[in-house]
């Protein structure tokens, strides 16, 4: 092992892994940016993944090691963000694919602007062979917010972070004292990033820095609904909203319309597009309803000017009552 610290410690879990592990290791090992540990949590596989970590290791003494029984991924990751020694931690998962310069784009980023403490990014799907998943001729993207004030009021109702994408700087875990909760197991991310918002700012950067697996081995595909709606509620409470009355699956619901029925999506693009120009201004870029609550929450929560607050008041109001028309005509 080196002796001198590294500027990023990448930290990856890995549980059975062994079909998609060696794309994941070469991917990292790869990086056009080299001042990195690579911090491997073994965490009680039994498919043959520790035997190919370990052929790794022997070629490359960037690899830290860690392997015992398993404890599930909250844990694994707070595991090697402790035994880290690098002024920034970079995640991985053990069967998604970084592409070349995602480190260095992540890096000149985070040297750029101190202010920002969690950087993610945009990633390409696809699915279990390997093979981009399309939306007609077109790669599929998952769709993120960019600015910390999109970020935040996105935070409201889901992640908007792509959680294998992220960059934290460590200063702000030392600071905040935020550590994955092993109690929020397939939401801990989500988890995290609402605890860090009030220590630190967020950014998204606009491109694809990964290349996203969906497959039904994920943990991604087994993300425990009642645990996130009890995350949310717990978000909602924090601003005094009624959880029964804000209804989280609606607004979950609304946060993944990434691939609604053709008519659904045809309806919610007029939609849409009926309330843009009544809805914009210069603080954002919202432009539908739910955005328009997110972004009352926001400014109710985070703004002392009572005009403020008002304002966005009274003009969630007015999109209420424009929409409920908008809505009567779409329905003829």
């Amino acid at each position: 092992m080196s002796t001198y610290d590294p500027v990023i410690s990448v930290v990856m879990s890995v549980y059975n892994s062994g079909k998609y592990l060696a794309e994941a290791i070469d991917s990292i090992l790869s990086q056009t940016f080299t001042d990195f540990e690579f911090i491997i949590i073994n965490d009680g596989s039994t498919d043959g993944s520790l035997s190919i970590i370990k052929g790794y290791r022997e070629n490359d003494d960037r690899i830290v090691l860690i392997s015992r029984k398993n404890k599930g991924l909250p844990f694994s990751l707070n595991e090697g963000i402790a035994a880290s020694r690098g002024k920034y931690i970079a995640r991985m998962d053990s069967d998604d694919i970084a592409l070349p310069q995602r480190l260095q784009k992540q890096y000149d980023f985070m040297e750029k602007y101190n202010e920002v403490g969690v950087l993610g990014s945009g990633a390409l799907t696809i699915d279990e062979k390997g093979q981009p998943l399309k939306r007609g001729f077109i790669p599929k993207k998952v769709f993120i917010s960019y600015s910390d004030l999109d970020i935040r009021a996105n935070l409201l109702f889901s992640s908007a972070l792509i959680h294998p994408t992220v960059l934290i700087r460590k200063s702000v875990l030392d600071r905040s004292g935020c550590v994955y909760n092993v109690k929020a197991y397939a939401a801990q991310d989500y988890d995290l990033w609402c605890r860090l918002s009030s220590f630190t700012m967020f950014a998204n950067l606009r491109e694809c820095l990964i290349m996203y697996r969906v497959n039904t081995e994920s943990l991604s595909a087994k993300i425990d609904t009642n645990k996130k709606n009890e995350i949310v509620e717990n978000i909602l409470n924090g601003y005094l909203v009624d959880f029964d009355y804000f209804d989280p699956g609606l607004h979950l619901s609304i946060a993944r319309l990434n691939a609604p029925s053709v008519k659904a999506f045809s309806k919610i693009k007029r939609y849409e597009r009926l309330l843009k120009k009544y809805s914009e201004n210069k603080w954002s870029r919202f432009y539908t309803f739910s955005n328009s609550i997110r972004l009352f929450l926001f400014y109710r929560k985070n703004y002392k000017s009572k005009v403020r607050v008002c304002f966005e008041g009274f003009r969630l109001l007015f999109l209420f009552v424009r929409g409920r028309c908008i809505n009567a005509v779409l329905r003829h």
